[in-house]
């Protein structure tokens, strides 16, 4: 899908980005992709389960574009827009979110600069390969188990993600804690309960836009949609993903 959008990101706040999140305990919204430095290859995508517990070591600009989503699904049912100069999250690797699941292709983000600075301890993953040239069925199995066995076992060598801009980022991650026992969506919940377990829908706007919305529509493939109605701050109708037949 060809983004029609394009979001500049703004410098002029960065400072007060990274004074904020910089050395944070943060919180997901839902699941979270990040970026996986391993050692068998430069990274893989892996995703956060829900609220995952992260550590920011360092927010950076970065120079170049990306292909980002407004939300966490990427399929074609996502708002898919085009980045300019985004935000380079990294996270402490030794802070281990709860993983949910991985991918091996290579996710849209920005080759990063040679300019960048790198935290100390923290290394830079490089380009990745089509996973079609890393050689036949065979051997992609081979390399899919290895590497899972390593993320879960061993963990990351280096995590980040990338947002546009900060507006991206606060819908991204959070330093306030989710409540405790959150897993389903509930009549009587709050859109910041709600964005904890699902994350917010993948519309292009703002948090502050998104929790004035009287309904959050989650588009999938079908039958796998969902559609949250809020009365005021609380759902009040949840209309849940089905099943296949």
């Amino acid at each position: 899908m060809s983004p029609v959008h394009v979001d500049v990101g703004d410098p002029s706040n960065d400072a007060t980005l990274q004074r904020r999140f910089d050395g944070a305990k943060v919180y997901s919204y839902g699941p979270l992709a990040l970026r996986c430095g391993i050692d068998a290859i430069p990274y893989v995508t892996v995703g956060t389960r829900p609220h995952a517990t992260l550590r920011v070591v360092q927010v950076e600009r970065t120079h170049g574009s990306a292909l980002l989503y407004a939300g966490y699904d990427t399929s074609d049912y996502a708002f898919a827009f085009k980045a300019i100069d985004p935000l380079r999250v990294v996270f402490d690797p030794n802070v281990r979110p709860k993983l949910g699941g991985m991918s091996f292709s290579t996710p849209a983000a920005p080759a990063p600069a040679a300019s960048m600075s790198t935290p100390a301890g923290v290394g830079r993953p490089g380009p990745m390969a089509p996973w079609s040239q890393l050689g036949d069925f065979g051997q992609q199995h081979a390399i899919t188990r290895s590497i899972t066995q390593q993320v879960f076992t061993t963990g990351c060598r280096t995590l980040e993600t990338v947002a546009a801009d900060g507006w991206q980022l606060e819908r991204l991650i959070t330093m306030h804690a989710p409540a405790h026992g959150l897993a389903d969506i509930k009549i009587g919940q709050t859109h910041e309960q709600v964005a904890a377990i699902a994350g917010f829908p993948s519309v292009y706007a703002t948090k502050a836009e998104l929790m004035r919305m009287t309904e959050w529509h989650y588009d999938r493939p079908a039958p796998f949609s969902s559609v949250v109605t809020f009365d005021g701050d609380r759902v009040a109708r949840y209309q849940p993903p089905g099943d296949l037949p």
